[in-house]
Parts: structure tokens; sequence; C-alpha cells
């Protein structure tokens, strides 16, 4: 990589997940002003999970989803299987409200742990990070009446 273009890292904390943003270096105002704006896009995504991922008692409750628009990837989030339909509605209004009025003259990318799938834990859907232990709702007795 050259020195005149730099990568800058930030981390990023979504949903009590994260990701690492890979940005084009702010060449001028309107560069960092489009980047501001794929952030904001990308957090509003990550947000529509965050208020479908409550409520699960076992991990099967639990699914992941994309938090990928037309104009901006991100990374999978978990969220409750019974409110992705819902999720998947909000999202794509979110899209058609976001994306419309994007450049795609610049870009904001997210480096994403790989994701195993989904857990229920502590009553919350997350994502199961490959090669990190997550204890299970199953293995803790929670989910047991």
């Amino acid at each position: 990589m050259s020195a005149a273009r730099t990568i800058l890292l930030s981390l990023v904390v979504w949903s009590s997940q994260y990701a690492a943003a890979a940005v084009d270096p702010p060449a001028d105002g309107a560069t960092a002003q489009c980047h501001r704006a794929k952030m904001a896009i990308a957090q509003k995504a990550a947000g529509l999970a965050a208020q479908h991922r409550n409520g699960c008692r076992v991990n099967s409750d639990c699914t992941l989803v994309s938090t990928s628009l037309s104009c901006q990837e991100s990374c999978p989030l978990a969220i409750l299987a019974s409110g992705r339909a819902s999720y998947e509605k909000a999202l794509r209004a979110t899209e058609s409200e976001s994306c419309a009025s994007q450049s795609d003259k610049c870009r904001v990318g997210f480096l994403c742990a790989p994701a195993e799938g989904a857990s229920c834990f502590e009553g919350r859907c997350v994502v199961n990070l490959k090669g990190v232990p997550l204890r299970r709702q199953e293995d803790s007795g929670a989910s047991k009446k």
C-alpha cells in the first residue's frame, strides 16, 4: 500500500457486535461528509437489528441477517427469527429512504469477523463468531421453566 493512500481503521460498536471500519482517507470536506453519511446509514441498519434481537429463550429463536443495503455493505447481525419479516420490511424502508441520495464516490467497508450463526445469550440474540466460545442458553439452564 502506498503512503499516499492510508486506510483508517476505527472500532465500531453496534448492538454489542464489533467490526472494524476501513475508510478511504477524507481528502476534502465533501468526502468526509460522504463518509459520515455512509456510517450513519450503516448504524441505522444495525440499530434496526438491535430493535429485533431481544426476547430469545433458546438458540433456535435466533437467526443471522444481513444489515447491508444497496448503498452500504455491513456485517451480519443476529435477531429473533420470529421478527425477521418485520426487520426485512424496516430494512427495505431504510434503504429506500437512505440510499436514493447517496454517492458511490466514497466507500466505507467493514471488516467483519467470521460469523458461524446466531445464539441466544442472556435473552438477546448474538452473532456466533468463529473460534469464540459462547455459553449458550441451553447450557446455562436459563431456558428451563
